[in-house]
């Protein structure tokens, strides 16, 4: 049975000493599967600049913004099943936000905030 947390490579090695002879070969087999994958997706990306390349220009600023979205969002406790339909809303939702962390207004926002919490020199 494979454990969902080996995947992400957070699992500490002494777990991974409950079979010794299985335990390095197995990490070693999911950096390489990350690696295949990460070069999976970087072969997608595209070559030009199209309607969401600003996304990407922008994409710490979204990572580093959405943490508090979530975080509000887990202290809130819920505990309910999703149905197919709210799944869809909830990746236009996703979309949505990610279009607005991205925005101009947003990345002004963000400049104007680093100036303000840069020590003056």
């Amino acid at each position: 049975m494979i454990n969902k947390y080996w995947v992400f490579g957070s699992k500490p090695y002494e777990d991974y000493l409950n079979h010794p002879l299985l335990g390095g070969p197995q990490r070693l087999l999911f950096f390489a599967a990350g690696l295949i994958g990460i070069s999976a997706f970087l072969m997608l990306v595209p070559k030009g600049r199209y309607f969401f390349s600003n996304w990407g220009r922008n994409t710490l600023t979204v990572y580093l913004l959405h943490g508090f979205l979530v975080k509000g969002l887990r202290a809130l406790d819920f505990d309910f099943e999703i149905s197919s339909v709210e799944v869809l809303l909830l990746f236009i939702g996703s979309m949505l936000l990610t279009a607005a962390l991205s925005s101009k207004k947003v990345g002004r926002w963000i400049v104007r905030g680093k100036r303000v919490l840069q020590p003056s020199l």
